[in-house]
């Protein structure tokens, strides 16, 4: 699936666990629940997607876009180090999920 074009696509519940997404583009794609356990997301933008309750155990999101994208306590991101740096780039919404402001990972240091 690397380079696929998903945008706006409602993909809820959906089994990614290992894909290859390199470059993706998910824009505003509905991921809720979504299981990208070791899922392939380099340079894949996310930009206005739904992560409600997404896991990405042990994927790589290296040079992805988050901007715009919206996420809960439940999302399961791949280490405690991205899981922090999007937080701080983060606001609460009035549903209690989140909301990332501008965040591409290519510019997170020490991100493998």
């Amino acid at each position: 699936m690397a380079d696929a074009t998903l945008y706006r696509a409602d993909l809820t519940g959906a089994e990614f666990a290992g894909a290859d997404l390199t470059r993706a583009d998910l824009t505003a794609t509905i991921l809720v629940g979504a299981d990208l356990t070791n899922a392939d997301l380099t340079a894949a933008t996310l930009d206005d997607a739904d992560l409600t309750a997404t896991v990405f155990t042990r994927a790589t999101l290296a040079n992805t876009l988050l901007t715009g994208s919206t996420w809960s306590r439940e999302t399961v991101w791949p280490d405690e180090h991205l899981k922090a740096v999007v937080a701080a780039a983060s606001t609460s919404v009035a549903d209690g999920s989140f909301r990332v402001g501008e965040l591409a990972t290519a510019a997170v240091p020490d991100l493998p």
